[in-house]
């Protein structure tokens, strides 16, 4: 990590053509460097922190580059906890590579990824799990994702995860006092210490099954859509795409891959998966595409199972739907356009038409339930993959803890494991080691945050 006692530049708004893009700057020199290179036509920003200031950013004896806006927060009241200044520019490209410029000829040296939140962070602005939701935020492309995400914003989870380090360092308190001075403590409080370490395996364990709502919305759901021969897996796949994705033929076995592609629906990311059509085949790669759909769909977190309804359903269609890895999402009639053949069909069966889009709104509403259930509700989630396993270590250690209590073996080899869960705690709140923070986490978000 570089010296941290400098002033750094980023934009802090994303590359590309926009109305308006913001550089920021942060250190002992952004005021210095504000004044060097913005000319008010009104109040001056220096003066009046945290207002909006209308002027011009030129280089030193030189002509306009833009006109611009101007905010300064003076420190510790910042992002960052230092000086920092934003500047408002137009959103050519030309522009903020200008203002970069001037700001690196000036002094400023360009900011490494995460460095503004390293920043609060070192300066008691930011949390590092604070920090982590922010970021998981930032990735967020759907309006469900970012409702999810944006929770760990609030500090729920991390206090709750420092009232349960305190309540492990009391526990250890307990049973050490236990071993250093048996005859004064006894084993008077032993039974009220494994009820309040059974309680928190409870809470441990609530937590680490809901860490699957972290990749569902950060990454998105998976979906395999499965079914025999000329089906019309492919045609569904790009109608619920709305763009020809798939190829379309005739023949039988064209789809010989997975092929995978994100939609959003009901304001979650979707990640779609055309699979092979199933059937018993001489031919080698087309059942090696057979077997690596029915794979896929094994590990997906669900399935539409397609059949022909003008063909109907029949012993093909039942065995499949043997062979999937549980109920699919969905079963869907496709072809409605041609006509569904009236008999014996599984209920709420799906009739609709990739071709004509009838029926897709009622598909559509069926995958946004589906995903709605599984999504976090009325809580905060974990936002990085780091946090989960901590917890993890810490439900293990409180595990082995309260194993080792229950049968007797004594306290001192019961706080092995709760040594264990307090570094496993420790680690997720505070992201462990200073001299390497940065590198392990903070390197991982965006320049400019």
């Amino acid at each position: 990590m570089r010296d941290l006692s400098g002033t750094i530049a980023a934009e802090a708004t994303p590359p590309g053509r926009g109305s308006v893009r913001i550089v920021r700057l942060s250190g002992p020199q952004a005021v210095v460097l504000l004044k060097s290179l913005f000319v008010p036509q009104g109040p001056l920003p220096w003066e009046r922190p945290r207002c909006l200031c209308l002027g011009a950013v030129r280089a030193p004896g030189e002509g306009i580059l833009d006109r611009a806006l101007a905010v300064y927060f003076r420190s510790p009241d910042s992002l960052t906890g230092e000086d920092v200044v934003e500047l408002q520019v137009h959103g050519a490209p030309g522009v903020v590579r200008g203002v970069l410029d001037l700001l690196g000829a000036g002094g400023a040296r360009m900011a490494l990824p995460g460095e503004f939140s390293y920043r609060a962070f070192l300066n008691g602005k930011l949390s590092v799990m604070e920090a982590e939701a922010v970021n998981a935020l930032v990735d967020a492309e759907t309006e469900g994702q970012a409702a999810g995400l944006a929770g760990g914003l609030h500090g729920g989870i991390e206090g709750e995860l420092r009232a349960m380090l305190e309540e492990v360092l009391d526990l250890r308190a307990g049973w050490e006092a236990g071993i250093d001075f048996p005859e004064d403590v006894g084993d008077m409080g032993l039974a009220g210490s494994l009820e309040r370490l059974r309680s928190m395996v409870g809470q441990l364990e609530g937590l680490v099954r809901a860490a699957p709502a972290l990749r569902y919305l950060r990454e998105g759901w998976r979906l395999a859509l499965v079914g025999p021969v000329n089906s019309g897996k492919s045609s569904l796949f790009n109608a619920l795409l709305k763009r020809e994705r798939a190829l379309v033929t005739p023949h039988p076995g064209t789809t010989r891959d997975v092929l995978e592609e994100s939609v959003q629906i009901g304001g979650y990311p979707l990640i779609l998966m055309d699979t092979a059509g199933v059937r018993a085949t001489s031919d080698p790669v087309e059942s090696l595409g057979v077997e690596r759909g029915l794979k896929a769909a094994s590990v997906a977190d669900g399935a539409v199972l397609v059949f022909d309804g003008r063909k109907g359903w029949g012993d093909e269609e039942e065995g499949l739907l043997g062979r999937l890895n549980g109920a699919p999402v969905a079963i869907v009639a496709n072809k409605a356009d041609l006509g569904i053949q009236a008999g014996h069909m599984p209920a709420g069966t799906f009739s609709v038409s990739a071709v004509t889009g009838a029926g897709l709104e009622r598909l559509s509403e069926r995958l946004g339930v589906w995903m709605e259930a599984a999504a976090p509700k009325g809580r905060e989630v974990l936002s990085s993959d780091r946090q989960v396993e901590a917890l993890r270590g810490a439900l293990a250690g409180c595990l082995a803890a309260l194993r080792t209590a229950e049968e007797g073996r004594g306290e001192d080899l019961a706080c092995g494991g709760l040594v264990e869960a307090q570094r496993a705690l420790e680690a997720c709140i505070t992201g462990g080691s200073v001299e390497d923070l940065y590198d392990r986490i903070f390197s991982r978000f965006c320049i400019g945050k």
